[in-house]
């Protein structure tokens, strides 16, 4: 009987993202798109200080997957290695850029958690994302089910190493377990002024551009 592997205490613990904006979170109803079986996920974005963080902070856990899936890669056949001479090392954050293709100085990260795993004797378990307010308090599913692009979030989630055979791929990847909502913004079909990059004017100079604008428009008929 092969002897049980040690499993390194970076991939035991759970991390906590700074807080950042979330991008399509899936946190209460999984989406079925990419697994039939549903998966819970969310794409967070965060400014270039607290990307740095979270970079920093994972870099342990990202060195130990890519030196395990050497060790992997060392094991394999020959003809293996022939085909796939180098480890494709997948960084598990990716750094936005605007229309340009220039960097905004802002990375994201994807976090996933399966809705069903499936045990050895064929028992299925359905899984949860536990989902918190601002205050620790948990959230009721249908509040819950309002958060989309644009909500403040942080998440709570574990580290999975990963080495893929096939193409030579290893990584790290970010398991979703629970996530607490600083700021929740409601999807409504709908673009805001802001949205469209509009600035709202409150001051005396904006109400009087308001007023003058109302006018011409007066004078226009």
């Amino acid at each position: 009987m092969a002897e049980k592997k040690e499993v390194a205490e970076c991939f035991k613990k759970t991390y906590i993202t700074p807080q950042g904006e979330a991008s399509y979170p899936h946190l209460v109803e999984p989406q079925t798109k990419y697994n039939e079986d549903g998966l819970y996920d969310v794409t967070m974005y965060f400014d270039e200080q607290s990307g740095g963080r979270l970079i920093e902070t994972l870099s342990e856990a990202y060195n130990k997957a890519c030196e395990e899936a050497k060790a992997r890669y060392e094991e394999q056949k020959p003809q293996y290695k022939k085909d796939n001479p180098k480890i494709d090392f997948e960084q598990f954050y990716r750094e936005e850029v605007d229309d340009n293709g220039f960097s905004t100085g802002r990375i994201f990260v994807k976090l996933k958690k399966k809705a069903k795993i499936k045990t050895k004797d064929g028992k299925v378990l359905q899984m949860k994302v536990a989902v918190f307010d601002r205050y620790n308090q948990p959230l009721p599913e249908e509040a819950a089910k309002k958060a989309s692009s644009g909500s403040i979030m942080k998440c709570a989630f574990k580290v999975s190493p990963y080495f893929v055979p096939a193409g030579a791929k290893a990584g790290i990847s970010l398991q979703l377990d629970a996530v607490q909502i600083i700021e929740a913004k409601e999807w409504t079909g709908k673009k805001s002024a802001s949205d469209y990059g509009f600035q709202s004017f409150e001051d005396e100079d904006g109400a009087a551009f308001a007023e003058q604008a109302g006018a011409e428009g007066e004078a226009d008929f």
